[in-house]
């Protein structure tokens, strides 16, 4: 009898902490979604010690329409005469957008960007001083060794840890998250904090939110037309199928 009680104690207790588990869980997303919200309408970024404030950087804005097509600085995976483009809008801290990157990008990259009918496009605005960092990291890297490949397996790698870092500045953690998926030392020191790549992120990213008036990420748009947040691998199939019944008429 005394062993079924404290089975069943255990039990109950594994129930009750699984419960407040979720709980944090569910808590921590809404704080990051606030937190995303409140600072994609604030014009303040700051990293480490620096901040930077976005009002007084003269920025030329490119066009809405200029910014719907493929730009020369876009980071761009795909064949270049793929019928259906594909911009996605990400911050590297926002949870749905690391769902949407380690999910959905998977089946999509096989069934469509692989076999030439879709060109994707990733842009980043970052919402919190670590995205910046992770966002400049990968950007680095992708300058240092003209490898479009190396920046989204580094974007992969940050989303897929993203609950490690997401929710603080802590350059140590990022350090290692790198050092463990077997990237070069020297390569990021040189990146970790380098001011011209944190830059450009921080321009790139408030020229994208003010343009294209983003609120919310993740954002797509195909072929030009807005889509809603958290669109999935499914609502891109469906769009693109519909797409392609429609020109085969």
């Amino acid at each position: 009898m005394n062993y079924k009680k404290n089975l069943k104690y255990l039990i109950y207790k594994f129930l009750n902490n699984f419960k407040f588990i979720t709980f944090m869980h569910i808590i921590l997303v809404m704080v990051s979604i606030f937190i995303n919200i409140l600072l994609l309408n604030n014009n303040r970024y700051s990293i480490a010690n620096d901040s930077v404030n976005l009002h007084e950087m003269e920025l030329n804005f490119r066009s809405k329409e200029e910014l719907n097509n493929v730009q020369i600085d876009d980071k761009v995976i795909g064949c270049t005469n793929a019928p259906h483009t594909i911009i996605n809008y990400s911050s590297m801290s926002c949870p749905h957008c690391a769902e949407f990157m380690t999910k959905d990008f998977n089946l999509l990259k096989e069934k469509f960007i692989d076999t030439c009918k879709v060109r994707f496009v990733y842009r980043e605005i970052p919402n919190n001083s670590a995205a910046l960092m992770t966002a400049s990291i990968a950007h680095c890297f992708y300058i240092r060794h003209n490898n479009i490949n190396t920046y989204f397996d580094i974007i992969k790698i940050f989303f897929r840890t993203q609950r490690s870092w997401a929710m603080r500045y802590d350059p140590e953690s990022v350090k290692e998250i790198m050092l463990l998926n077997g990237y070069n030392k020297e390569d990021i020191d040189y990146c970790l904090g380098n001011k011209t790549y944190i830059n450009y992120i921080i321009e790139h990213g408030y020229e994208y939110q003010k343009v294209m008036d983003i609120r919310f990420t993740p954002l797509s748009v195909i072929d030009g037309n807005v889509m809603s947040q958290n669109i999935s691998y499914d609502d891109i199939n469906a769009i693109i199928s519909k797409t392609a019944v429609k020109g085969a008429k």
